[in-house]
C-alpha cells in the first residue's frame, strides 16, 4: 500500500538555502496576508517544521530557527539556515501548503494560521457533536445465520456498524483464526463480497463511500489539534492509533489477505471492498490507516485480495 513518506527537513547552521513559496492570486502581492503564526496540520510530524512564524518586518522563525522573507514576483521567498530541501508553497486564506518532491513523488505538508485554529477548534467540535446527536443507531439480524449487527444511520444512509461476519466460500478469518472473525469480521475476495451482503443490503458503491465521506468531512477544514474525518469513523480501540468514533461507525482494522494465504496489517489498516470494477482484474476498495492522519481513501486492487465488507441498506 502507498503511505506518505516523511519530509526530509534537516536544520543546520551552514549554508543558507532559499525556499520558494507560491502565493495565491489574492495574496501574491500582499505580504501582510502572510504575516502570522502557522501551525503544522497533516501527515507525519516527524522531522517536518511544526511552526513557521512570519513577522511584518520581514523576519521570522521556523521551529526556533531564524529566517527572513519577502514577496518578489508573486512569490514569497524565505531565506533560512535549512539544509537539504527546496520547496514551493501555496497560500490561500488561513492555509499554507508546502509542496516538495522526495525523488519519487510530489508530496505536501499543510499549515494553518494559529489564530484560525484556536477559533475553529471549538466550532468544529461543536458541529461534530451536533451531527453525532442526530445519528440513529439500531440493529439488524441476518436471517441466514441469525447474527445480529449494530447499524447506524448517517444522514440518509444506513450502514452496518460492524464488519460482516457471514461465513461463505471465498471468505476467511485473518490468519485463519476464529477469534479474528469474531473481532474484525471475515475477509472476502471481491467476487464473494459482491454476493455476501444479506437481502436488502448491498456492497457500497463509490457513490456510497463518497456520501459517507461527505457526511463526516462536509468540507470543513480540520485545524491543528482537531481530529480528521478518519478519526470520527475509527473505533476507540483496536487500532495502533485509535479514533474517536463520534458517529458510531466503529471502523476496525481487519487487515488483508492475499491469494497465497498470507495476511497483513491487522490493527493498522482497515480495507473494505467497493462494488465498482476497474477493468477485469481490479475493483475499488476503501481504506483507513492508523499510521497517519488523513481522510478515508478510495483506490483499486486485485479482486483476489481478501478485504473486509461493510454493507449499506438498499
Amino acid at each position: 500500500m502507498k503511505t506518505q513518506n516523511m519530509l526530509r527537513l534537516v536544520f543546520g547552521a551552514a549554508a543558507v538555502t532559499v525556499l520558494l513559496l507560491t502565493a495565491s492570486c489574492d495574496d501574491a502581492n500582499n505580504p501582510s496576508a502572510l504575516v502570522g503564526h502557522w501551525l503544522y496540520e497533516s501527515g507525519y510530524k516527524s522531522r517536518k517544521p511544526e511552526n513557521i512564524e512570519l513577522f511584518k518586518d520581514g523576519t521570522g522563525i521556523c521551529d526556533g530557527h531564524p529566517l527572513s522573507w519577502k514577496v518578489e514576483n508573486k512569490r514569497l521567498v524565505l531565506l533560512a539556515s535549512i539544509a537539504g530541501i527546496a520547496a514551493d508553497y501555496k497560500v490561500s486564506g488561513y492555509r499554507l501548503t508546502l509542496t516538495y518532491n522526495d525523488g519519487d513523488d510530489e508530496r505536501n505538508a499543510t499549515f494553518v494560521k494559529k489564530e484560525y485554529a484556536e477559533t475553529a477548534k471549538g466550532a468544529i467540535i461543536a458541529a461534530v457533536k451536533a451531527k453525532a446527536e442526530k445519528v440513529k443507531k439500531g440493529s439488524f439480524t441476518d436471517a441466514r445465520d441469525n447474527k445480529t449487527y449494530k447499524t447506524v444511520k448517517l444522514d440518509k444512509q444506513i450502514w452496518m456498524a460492524e464488519n460482516l461476519n457471514y461465513e461463505t466460500e471465498g471468505s476467511k478469518c485473518y490468519k485463519n483464526e476464529l477469534g479474528n472473525c469474531q473481532k474484525y469480521g471475515r475477509l472476502y475476495n471481491w467476487e464473494t463480497a459482491m454476493k455476501a451482503c444479506p437481502k436488502g443490503w448491498h456492497l457500497p458503491s463509490e457513490s456510497d463511500f463518497d456520501k459517507l465521506y461527505n457526511f463526516v468531512n462536509d468540507g470543513t477544514f480540520y485545524a491543528d489539534g482537531i481530529n480528521y474525518g478518519d478519526d470520527y469513523l475509527k473505533a476507540t480501540n483496536g487500532w495502533a492509533g485509535n479514533g474517536t468514533d463520534d458517529y458510531g461507525f466503529t471502523a476496525l482494522p481487519g487487515g488483508e489477505g492475499d491469494r497465497n494465504g498470507n495476511f497483513y496489517s491487522v490493527g493498522s489498516y482497515g480495507y473494505w471492498w467497493g462494488a465498482n470494477e476497474v477493468g477485469s482484474e481490479f475493483a475499488d476498495f476503501w481504506f483507513l490507516s492508523s499510521s497517519y492522519y488523513s481522510e478515508p481513501k478510495n483506490t483499486a486492487f486485485d479482486k483476489t485480495n481478501l478485504y473486509s465488507v461493510r454493507c449499506v441498506q438498499n
